[in-house]
């Protein structure tokens, strides 16, 4: 008998691949791969790139997470020990389970590297200029760190016979003399230079002077031999926009006549003008501003020329003008002056930081309304000196630091001293000193000092928990330290970083190469990272919704 044989239906091949067809022409929206904020670096007060140190912690590279620190905080065990971590409030793990334990790893890593930090990984800049630190506690120290690491050549003059920094260990128990020490050594081992029982009688001032192009004082640097050898005299030709219009609504007339200069960009500011115009004075109004702020001010600024106000612009104040015991007006920085029709259409203003003297028979400084205004430009004296004072940045009172604690103060004061140093060196460097706003990132606005030294716009767009695909994360509980004086262990490190969701980076999961229905995502076979194919790629959004961080978005075409 014979079997019989089954045939196989006829089926259609194809003799040549779909590659021609480029299926993209049918996209309306594309994929795109962006690296986002994470909500923990937003709330970061040293702006702390924290998902980048998960990512290192978490292959056991300690040395690099630590640098990677270290690039926005000198000190990472201080902070590891007393800082307020707002960071882990807003950590997007909060909502699957517990958050990350980002101090408990910033603590511990600073004590699994090794004792001694290689100046050679901080990539150190050629010197520049020489730069004074008065003062040598926190934000003294972090101010000299960002400086050298600038590549200028710094020096802390402190006139106590001790640093300052030490004091810590008084004001917090969890801060050890032994701790604080190998945090200040790595801080100094990148080519600080320190001055202690320096006298500050007499011509100290003057003898900055010839030592130094720029000074900060710091906080700890802050003392009433200091301040006397630096001057704050009382003038009576020099007034706040406060005390001006207090005294009017108490109807007392200040003796403001002739030619007034107001410092100030704000709406105080124009105001003030308005009050000493009415009372006989010939009020002009200097304003540092660039041409983005003024939008919104165009009409006010339009209304106060035709009341007669003078406004000058691109004049951004630095310093009195002292002839004696008189005060004749104030040193500013020259910047191009825009007309106004380029200021209501958004012109920036590109300032050349050239000095020059603004003369006028007394002088009222409006303190500007916005807080990211609180950036004045430093003091120029008539040495020629650089000085940028503590109190130009810090807004708070001792009383109110003392009252919030140790564990926010010594927070704010090093994103201070980061602050001052980046604006010393724009002015060093006769920069605009509105580009320091190029570098403030998030609602915050916190500054980075890694954008600002590679010079590029830090991340804005913060990834909040609803934009992850938490299908593809199991829960874990929080990593606890078994002693807190030791910090987590290596292995307990490694775990506790794996943890991070690592919101907003792209990390080659590859979830969006092994779901793309049109194979149109493709793998760099140097790096890993997957590449978008927009030929054949028709935007049917797929890979957006799976990928686990937030890291592809779409945007119309």
């Amino acid at each position: 008998m014979s079997q019989s044989v089954t045939t196989a239906p006829p089926m259609a091949a194809a003799n040549i691949p779909t590659t021609p067809n480029q299926t993209g022409t049918w996209r309306f929206e594309r994929p795109v791969l962006v690296n986002r904020r994470a909500p923990c670096s937003e709330a970061c007060p040293l702006g702390e790139n924290i998902p980048a140190i998960m990512a290192l912690n978490s292959q056991g590279a300690f040395d690099q997470a630590y640098n990677k620190i270290r690039k926005e905080n000198p000190f990472p065990g201080i902070c590891g020990r007393v800082c307020f971590h707002p960071c882990e409030r807003v950590c997007n793990r909060r909502q699957f389970d517990e958050p990350v334990s980002i101090q408990d790893i910033e603590f511990s890593l600073s004590k699994l590297v090794g004792k001694e930090i290689s100046p050679e990984k901080e990539k150190l800049g050629l010197c520049a200029h020489h730069v004074g630190v008065l003062g040598s506690d926190i934000a003294g120290l972090s101010c000299a760190y960002f400086l050298a690491l600038l590549g200028h050549r710094v020096t802390i003059c402190e006139p106590g016979p001790y640093l300052r920094i030490f004091d810590l260990a008084a004001m917090d128990p969890r801060l050890s003399k032994e701790h604080l020490e190998n945090e200040v050594k790595r801080v100094l081992g990148i080519g600080i230079n320190i001055k202690t029982n320096i006298s500050v009688e007499g011509d100290y001032y003057h003898r900055l002077a010839e030592e130094f192009e720029a000074v900060y004082i710091s906080p700890g640097g802050r003392n009433p031999e200091i301040l006397e050898a630096f001057g704050e005299p009382r003038q009576p030709s020099v007034y706040r926009a406060e005390e001006i219009e207090r005294m009017v609504k108490e109807g007392k007339h200040p003796s403001v006549q002739g030619k007034v200069a107001i410092a100030g960009s704000g709406r105080r500011a124009l105001r003030v003008a308005r009050i000493v115009k009415e009372i006989g004075g010939q009020p002009a109004v200097l304003l540092p501003f660039s041409g983005r702020e003024a939008p919104e001010m165009a009409q006010e600024l339009e209304g106060a020329e035709k009341s007669g106000i003078t406004l000058e612009f691109g004049h951004a104040p630095f310093a009195l003008i002292q002839e004696g015991e008189k005060i004749n007006g104030l040193m500013c920085l020259r910047g191009e002056t825009p007309e106004l029709s380029d200021l209501q259409k958004g012109v920036p203003e590109s300032a050349q930081g050239r000095s020059f003297e603004y003369r006028a028979d007394a002088v009222i400084i409006a303190s500007p309304e916005r807080a990211h205004m609180d950036m004045v430009p430093p003091v120029v004296q008539e040495t020629g000196l650089i000085v940028v004072d503590a109190k130009q940045f810090l807004k708070t009172s001792p009383k109110t630091d003392r009252d919030k604690g140790p564990e926010r103060t010594i927070v704010r004061h090093i994103a201070k001293g980061k602050q001052a140093a980046m604006s010393l060196d724009l002015c060093l460097r006769k920069g605009p000193f509105e580009e320091i706003m190029r570098f403030a990132a998030g609602r915050l606005g916190v500054l980075s000092f890694e954008a600002y030294r590679m010079n590029y716009r830090p991340l804005g767009n913060v990834v909040r928990v609803q934009e992850l695909n938490l299908s593809y994360f199991k829960k874990f509980p929080r990593i606890k330290p078994s002693s807190l004086e030791e910090g987590l262990t290596e292995r307990q490190n490694i775990l506790s970083a794996r943890r991070c969701f690592q919101c907003g980076w792209c990390n080659s999961c590859l979830k969006c190469y092994e779901y793309c229905p049109d194979l149109a995502i493709k793998v760099d076979p140097e790096t890993g990272h997957p590449q978008i194919d927009y030929d054949h790629c028709k935007g049917c959004g797929i890979c957006v919704k799976e990928c686990p961080r937030g890291a592809i978005s779409l945007e119309k075409e």
